[in-house]
């Protein structure tokens, strides 16, 4: 269950982004035997293909410096799915950030605590007791991610990741998504096994219900239309 400050904290930023300027940044699109995918890279190195994309500061400043980036939030761009943020929290900070490791390893977005005195914590993976939150502006799907224990290696299949899609638990054996999930909020959520989230891999746009209404609308237009030239005269 999530604390009911965590919903407040995310309700209060997603109403600030929607009047926030866009960072426009590019994106990786990859083609392989899965299909067409656009990866958004957090962490560092990133390639010619597929660049790292670092986070812009919303809601405050850089409160890190040099090897990470933090603030309340950090916004990116995709092509597949528009504006999107992260949210950190950690339950038993007074104040939670969302970071960014840019250190040349297989790390990523984390949360990280700071003190009722402004003292930023030293660990910023996803831990017990705190939640890394990507917050999309309309609705996403996504087809994987990209997990790194604090080694740089990839999650064991033993360890399970728990994600929050729009109030549906999903269970990620090792980070692995065994199916396409779409939603508006992604919500990982920290477990014994600490994490950073490296990449969000998705799908192109989902339409929302009323383009899709048209949509349908349309196809039964046309498909009256070629009836009716069909019909003997």
């Amino acid at each position: 269950m999530l604390p009911p400050s965590f919903f407040q904290r995310l309700t209060c930023a997603a109403l600030l982004m929607a009047v926030l300027p866009v960072a426009q940044a590019a994106n990786g699109i990859v083609t392989d035997a899965s299909g067409t995918y656009e990866e958004v890279r957090f962490y560092t190195p990133g390639t010619a293909d597929i660049p790292t994309q670092t986070g812009t500061v919303l809601y405050s400043s850089d409160l890190c410096s040099g090897t990470n980036v933090c603030a309340s939030g950090l916004q990116f761009t995709s092509q597949y799915a528009g504006t999107f943020a992260a949210y950190g929290f950690d339950a038993a900070a007074a104040n939670s950030l969302t970071s960014q490791s840019l250190i040349t390893a297989r790390q990523g977005l984390g949360v990280l605590g700071q003190s009722s005195t402004g003292t930023l914590g030293t660990d910023t993976a996803v831990d017990a007791q705190e939640y890394l939150t990507f917050a999309f502006s309309s609705k996403a799907t996504v087809i994987g991610f990209q997990l790194f224990d604090v080694n740089g290696q990839a999650l064991a299949s033993t360890q399970a990741v728990h994600v929050i899609v729009d109030e549906m638990d999903y269970t990620l054996p090792g980070g692995s998504l065994t199916q396409a999930l779409t939603g508006k909020s992604f919500t990982f959520v920290g477990s014994d096994a600490s994490y950073y989230v490296g990449a969000v891999r998705l799908a192109t746009a989902v339409p929302e219900n009323s383009t899709a209404a048209l949509m349908g609308l349309g196809l039964v237009g046309l498909g009256a239309a070629a009836r009716r030239r069909r019909a003997p005269h």
